[in-house]
């Protein structure tokens, strides 16, 4: 047989992008002669795997990274408390209030903690981080409405500006402060300014110093950890139970989470639980997470492609599957002399596709296949 140069296409890869795909063998039935050898071409050109959406399918964890910030909340460096409407006409702000030398000003026991927290904000104005915290921190107890909350939130917002988590370290342990919340929200403030290894580490913290009382809260900063360090690239799909992902169960917040992320660390074999959670057909969604992330990513044999092609045809009418099982049957074809038992398999599975619901852009793709003209000739 002569040597055989295979060029593959480069495959695109599809939103949300799990860790790693960690193919399974497929189980399926397939023909038991041996294929004979043939002599075969010089150069076989493959077609990628189709770009087909997940979005449907594979879950994104990767919405975990915000927790516990809404979708409308983003670090600033603002007051989260109106001080200005508090204290002043409209129209007039918190740094003209400082201009002004308002948090100066004595006016009455009912406003004395509003001066306090205008102090700490112009501390801030002054980029005197330290002088901030100092007079904020005793307002985390205040019992003006609205004070309280609003501090805790503006610690994340000035933690994050002051650098980088050491940083922020080195503050909250000098002004003692340990509210769990604030670590939270800082964590997640850093992955909103794109610094991942710093979110990593207060994330770390918040861990550490968590006293375990709100269980979901640490779910979602366990989930938060694996989506920013995935565990070992060799971890499998049956490893997964045992893998310690969390250490609580019996939560029906974290056991979503903890499907959601087994699904995303194994796309190709880990997913049962989180597809029974969505209430999706578990037999069709595996057989087609199964086709799409064990698409070969390098040349293979007929065998191979025809369980790729199997899997995906069982798959339908999973939107794409149709596409991909075809595309899966002429790439077997190009790498398939035109005497091997699989010949026959090919073409009635594509006869079974181009006589059933399928999309309109496959036609051509299926004549291909059932003309048996991509074959390799002896």
């Amino acid at each position: 047989m002569r040597g055989v140069v295979v060029v593959l296409l480069a495959v695109t890869a599809c939103r949300p992008k799990p860790p790693e795909s960690l193919n399974r063998e497929p189980e399926i039935d397939q023909p038991a002669e041996p294929v004979s050898e043939l002599s075969m071409p010089t150069e076989i050109v493959l077609a990628p795997r189709p770009d087909i959406d997940l979005s449907t399918l594979i879950p994104d964890p990767t919405h975990e990274l915000r927790w516990p910030l809404s979708i409308a909340s983003h670090p600033e460096l603002e007051p989260q408390f109106e001080i200005a409407a508090a204290l002043a006409e409209p129209g007039v702000g918190w740094i003209d209030l400082c201009r002004l030398g308002a948090q100066n000003r004595h006016l009455g026991r009912d406003k004395r903690d509003l001066v306090t927290y205008l102090r700490g904000w112009c501390s801030v104005g002054k980029q005197d981080l330290d002088g901030a915290l100092t007079h904020l921190r005793p307002l985390t107890t205040s019992v003006a409405s609205g004070i309280a909350p609003a501090v805790r939130a503006d610690f994340a917002n000035i933690l994050v500006s002051s650098g980088d988590a050491n940083d922020a370290s080195r503050l909250l342990t000098k002004h003692g402060i340990k509210d769990i919340t604030v670590l939270d929200t800082l964590a997640a403030s850093y992955v909103e300014i794109g610094k991942l290894d710093d979110a990593y580490e207060i994330n770390e913290l918040a861990i550490t110093v968590d006293n375990r009382r709100n269980v979901e809260a640490r779910c979602h900063r366990l989930a938060r950890r694996i989506v920013l360090r995935p565990p070992p690239k060799q971890i499998k799909a049956i490893d997964l139970p045992n893998a310690g992902l969390f250490d609580v169960r019996g939560h029906e917040t974290c056991e979503r989470l903890e499907h959601e992320l087994e699904c995303w660390l194994d796309p190709a074999a880990g997913c049962d639980a989180y597809f029974k959670d969505q209430k999706l057909d578990v037999d069709r969604a595996k057989a087609f997470a199964k086709a799409y992330f064990g698409w070969p990513t390098t040349p293979n044999s007929e065998m191979t492609w025809w369980r790729v092609a199997r899997n995906a045809h069982a798959a339908i009418p999973h939107p794409g599957a149709d596409v991909l099982a075809v595309t899966a049957l002429e790439n077997g074809l190009r790498t398939t002399p035109c005497n091997s038992t699989y010949i026959k398999a090919m073409v009635d599975l594509a006869n079974e596709i181009r006589i059933a619901d399928h999309s309109p852009a496959i036609n051509d793709a299926l004549t291909r296949v059932i003309s048996t003209k991509l074959c390799i000739a002896p």
